[in-house]
């Protein structure tokens, strides 16, 4: 894996700011191939497939093609033993004894394991494991000796050929019918989450249109088959970022808590992508609050939760729900 220069960038809550509870996570892309001048690229033939869009023999990633497609499965099973056989390397650097972390101490399947495996390759809650798995990518658990647990979710990305690929919007549809004429195991429980969770909002179609396609591309295992087990995962284009808007990172970080205090079943990136869609000029996150509420899907998750004007907590600069005031210690 180091012959295809991998280069890692921190992603999620922790980059944004925007994280709530102690830092128990965090998400890491791991770009493979990100220089401009590497003709080594991919093209995505459909939801299940990328296909090599160069002709050399001897790149590192030519393992793992067979007849001019990417065998995905071999592909991420070479990543998981890159990510375990660097363990001894993390183990002995001086950075990371600084952190009175250690790394996850099991090293087999224990009983639990072994039924709860029968299923699928997984193990229980009492066995934690160096590095697991994901449905995306490697996942690395550290543990202190007061029992604080962090864990590291990697996730490989692959270079898509410029100009050859659709834009997110088409990507999103392309997953959609795909799942429907293949019809893999699992495929209704994915379309449902992939419907749900991975939609695109209309308000930013446009957005999602421009521009010369999609560059980098992570795959999402479906089911544990042999074939098509891996889907494209698209992902929406977000121009505005919270640090451009802190207005919009402020109510963001109100509707996450609250969709953590009432398990509000609502994922943190589908209120992320509301809150991005949203247009605003220079209003304060009181109005920008009512306004997302209001006016979209998130009426549904939060209208219950948010009272009017009138009772307003001194201090506070958007609403409050009295029953969550007194153990909301900040300011959001």
């Amino acid at each position: 894996m180091a012959s295809l220069r991998p280069r890692f960038a921190l992603i999620g809550s922790i980059a944004e700011g925007t994280k709530l509870r102690p830092a128990n996570e965090l998400d890491v892309t791991c770009y493979l191939m990100p220089d401009v001048d590497d003709k080594y690229k991919f093209d995505i033939e459909n939801a299940f497939t990328l296909k090599k869009t160069n002709s050399s023999k001897y790149h590192p990633m030519e393992q793992f093609i067979t007849c001019g497609k990417l065998n995905y499965e071999e592909f991420f099973i070479s990543f998981l033993n890159a990510v375990h056989g660097s363990l001894d390397v993390l183990k002995e650097s001086a950075i990371f004894k600084e952190t009175n972390f250690e790394l996850g101490w099991a090293n087999k399947f224990c009983k639990n394991c072994k039924e709860i495996a029968k299923e699928a390759p997984t193990h229980c809650k009492d066995c934690l494991f160096p590095v697991t798995h994901t449905k995306m990518g490697a996942c690395l658990i550290l543990k202190k000796k007061n029992g604080q647990v962090l864990t590291i979710d990697l996730i490989p990305t692959l270079p898509i050929a410029s100009g050859t690929t659709a834009n997110p919007l088409e990507l999103h549809s392309m997953v959609t019918s795909d799942l429907f004429q293949f019809k893999p195991p699992s495929w209704k429980a994915y379309l449902k989450d992939h419907l749900v969770k991975d939609r695109i909002l209309p308000d930013t179609f446009e957005e999602q249109i421009e521009g010369s396609g999609v560059n980098m591309i992570a795959m999402k295992r479906v089911h544990y088959g042999k074939t098509n087990n891996f889907v494209v995962r698209p992902a929406q284009r977000m121009k505005v970022f919270f640090k451009v808007h802190p207005e919009k990172k402020q109510v963001y970080c109100y509707l996450k808590y609250l969709k953590q205090a009432f398990c509000v079943n609502i994922s943190s990136y589908f209120i992320k992508k509301v809150l991005v869609s949203h247009k605003t000029e220079k209003k304060s996150a009181k109005d920008i609050l009512h306004e997302v509420v209001q006016n979209s899907i998130l009426k549904y998750y939060f209208d219950g939760f948010i009272l009017q004007q009138s009772m307003y907590k001194s201090g506070y600069t958007i609403p409050i729900r009295e029953e969550i005031y007194d153990s909301l210690s900040t300011k959001v």
